[in-house]
């Protein structure tokens, strides 16, 4: 028995040997490569920076967050938008782009937003009820005048600002990059609450809410109600926190979709579940916070047929009864 031992034990050895070769050649294809050098930097509120990475591979990509995130670009250089705050973006070395081998950890780059510097001003002094001058001058050369010291509407934009007065008033004059910005930001289905800092200069938003459409019930043919929609101006201050709710619609027959949306009390060859509201929240996250709500549509109902039996449509204020046999007043069923 012991000769019998001997020989296999060297068997089982070389085995082992093989598979611990084999297991380390994945091992070995994952490698990190070295962490590039990235040097931070600054920009003028309303500008974008340009940021480098050197060393390592030499081939980089850029990031929005640490792990994971949006691949922003490639390549030695990447400039950023124009930024309003300040932001941190990533870059991780690889040995090649579109199937690396390695790749590094990634390395932060912090781009600090400097405020717009402060404008020159000269007042005036007048007799009561004649016109007085207000001149601004230096940063940016676009001036918004005020009556209050933060937030409110400008009374005048410009660097001469004429007025007639009547008692001792203080206006307030800011610099700005740009007096009429504008940009359009679509904010889709996510499941959870989203948010959008209003930027520098911008004091009113037109927005185009809609709710999410009711489930369809397939076995007879009755679609959802279709979502509402609110067109509105709003009117804002640059910093802003605006937060946005997204209407989802219903992830199973008699569930309602997110924010809202109205559960199925009868099973789903019956009735579906209802889509969810989508709505707009300034000051804070509550309910009581809402500003604008595009409500949801009904689920499908049963029988009938080709819409005979389908969900009512959502609104702004009030929204549409649903239908059952091609009637809003029937009830039974």
């Amino acid at each position: 028995m012991r000769e019998r031992l001997l020989h296999v034990f060297p068997d089982l050895y070389r085995s082992l040997k093989v598979l611990l070769i084999l297991l380390a050649i994945p091992l070995y294809g994952q490698s990190q490569c070295p962490i590039p050098s990235v040097v931070s930097s600054s920009a003028t509120c309303g500008q974008g920076a340009t940021l480098t990475a050197s060393g390592s591979t030499g081939i980089f990509r850029w990031y929005d967050q640490a792990s994971g995130g949006t691949l922003l670009g490639t390549g030695a250089s990447y400039t950023t938008p124009a930024l309003y705050s300040n932001q941190t973006f990533y870059v991780e070395a690889v040995d090649n782009l579109s199937n690396p081998s390695c790749i590094s950890p990634r390395a932060a780059a912090i781009v600090q937003s400097n405020p717009l510097p402060s404008p020159i001003t000269i007042g005036d002094s007048v007799m009561c009820g004649t016109q007085g001058t207000l001149l601004a001058s230096g940063s940016s050369g676009s001036f918004n005048w005020y009556t209050q010291p933060t937030g409110g509407t400008p009374v005048f934009q410009g660097s001469s600002y004429n007025v007639q007065l009547t008692q001792t008033t203080t206006f307030f004059v800011e610099a700005t990059d740009n007096l009429n910005p504008t940009q359009t930001v679509t904010f889709n289905y996510t499941g959870g609450q989203q948010t959008w800092t209003v930027p520098s200069g911008v004091f009113s938003i037109s927005v185009d809410v809609q709710g999410a459409q009711g489930g369809n019930n397939t076995n007879y043919g009755n679609r959802g109600g279709f979502g509402g929609q609110v067109l509105a101006d709003l009117a804002v201050t640059p910093g802003q926190t605006v937060y946005i709710r997204v209407g989802g619609w219903p992830n199973t027959s008699t569930s309602g979709g997110y924010n809202g949306g109205a559960n199925s009390n009868v099973s789903s060859s019956f009735g579906q579940g209802g889509g969810g509201a989508s709505d707009i929240r300034l000051g804070g996250t509550g309910t009581n916070n809402r500003v604008i709500v595009a409500g949801g549509g009904g689920g499908g109902g049963w029988n009938c047929g080709t819409d005979g039996s389908r969900g009512g449509d959502g609104g702004g204020l009030t929204g549409e009864a649903g239908y059952y046999c091609n009637s809003t007043n029937n009830t039974s069923y």
